[in-house]
């Protein structure tokens, strides 16, 4: 199974959130999501994310899982998503690869009033400012 990772960093109050506009793959092109990627081989997620994040925006935070999300691929494969959360000084991020990181206003992303958010950013943010535990919720894609 391919297992992935996905971040949403929030600066210390929770009121403004590190977003992508991604790229990649194809079918994410313009679209607004957190910051993630591929668990590579002899990985952990948790040392996955650290590595995603410090690759694409040289950062490095305390990550916090608080969700798994589960799909199938459109070829059948399965996949999961592990979910991660971090509230430090996002501020002094750098922008390291081709795809554009902004910090924007929660309440924007909450709210869905940005164009071109993947459908599930609002409602994984959402979780994420809570600071609940969310160990026995899957979400299936």
């Amino acid at each position: 199974m391919k297992k992935y990772v996905l971040g949403f960093a929030f600066d210390r109050d929770k009121k403004n959130v590190l977003l992508v506009r991604k790229k990649r793959p194809v079918w994410m092109r313009g679209m607004l999501n957190g910051i993630g990627g591929k668990v590579e081989d002899g990985e952990t997620p948790w040392d996955a994310m650290g590595r995603e994040y410090y690759e694409e925006c040289e950062l490095n935070l305390t990550w916090f899982s608080f969700a798994t999300m589960n799909g199938i691929e459109t070829n059948g494969e399965p996949f999961e998503i592990n979910v991660y959360r971090a509230n430090e000084n996002i501020d002094f991020f750098k922008q390291k690869e081709d795809e554009q990181i902004e910090i924007y206003h929660v309440e924007d992303v909450v709210m869905n009033r940005l164009d071109g958010m993947m459908a599930d950013v609002p409602m994984l943010v959402s979780m994420a400012i809570s600071d609940c535990a969310f160990d026995d919720i899957a979400i299936y894609l």
